[in-house]
């Protein structure tokens, strides 16, 4: 790379990182910076700087460039991980925005990277995940259980993304996960694999 092209990254970069904090701070006064740079600039990272910053805010501004990124490139199965992934890690995620997503004509649900940008993301959304009743638990075991009929290299990966804290959590929230790390071991018709990375897990507490 030349020395402009490395030196225009980190330029990029270092804006981008400024618009995120700024829109974070006071989003009602810096959100239409980042809505305009979504629609001014003909740089695709600045494009996609502009929707994961904007699709953690509220409001209208985020459900157009959402939407518009979606029209765009939903055809498109490498590109529209990114908008997965924008919508999963934010802190607006929820698990109906999770279905929504499925149902969408340009999600793969056979698509092993569609399915890391779902699921392997939310299991990294902590707020979300961990939520206090344990639906995020369960959300996830329900769709390792179906990801394991046609893909269980696929779904044994998400095991250890959905369980990898087990260990450490305090003990309302070690309960409500050993509940689904326990459906897990003992689901009919799931690959002795990974029954046993269940059962592995289990063992550790």
């Amino acid at each position: 790379y030349s020395k402009n092209f490395v030196h225009d990254m980190k330029v990029r970069e270092l804006r981008n990182t400024i618009l995120s904090y700024l829109v974070s701070c006071n989003e009602e006064k810096y959100v239409s910076l980042a809505t305009d740079q979504y629609l001014d600039s003909d740089n695709f990272n600045n494009k996609l700087a502009s929707v994961n910053i904007l699709a953690n805010t509220s409001g209208p501004q985020r459900e157009k460039t959402l939407h518009d990124f979606y029209e765009r490139w939903k055809n498109d199965k490498v590109v529209i991980n990114h908008w997965i992934m924008a919508i999963v890690s934010s802190k607006n995620c929820t698990i109906k925005m999770l279905d929504d997503i499925q149902n969408r004509n340009g999600f793969d649900p056979k698509n092993p990277n569609h399915l890391r940008s779902v699921f392997r993301v939310f299991a990294n959304n902590l707020a979300i995940y961990h939520d206090s009743e344990g639906k995020g638990y369960k959300y996830l075991t329900d769709n390792i259980i179906r990801i394991a009929s046609f893909n269980p290299v696929l779904a044994n990966q998400f095991i250890q993304a959905a369980f990898v804290d087990y260990t450490k959590l305090q003990d309302v929230q070690k309960a409500l996960m050993q509940k689904q790390l326990i459906r897990l071991r003992e689901a009919p018709g799931v690959a002795a694999s990974i029954k046993e990375r269940a059962n592995n897990f289990l063992s550790e507490s």
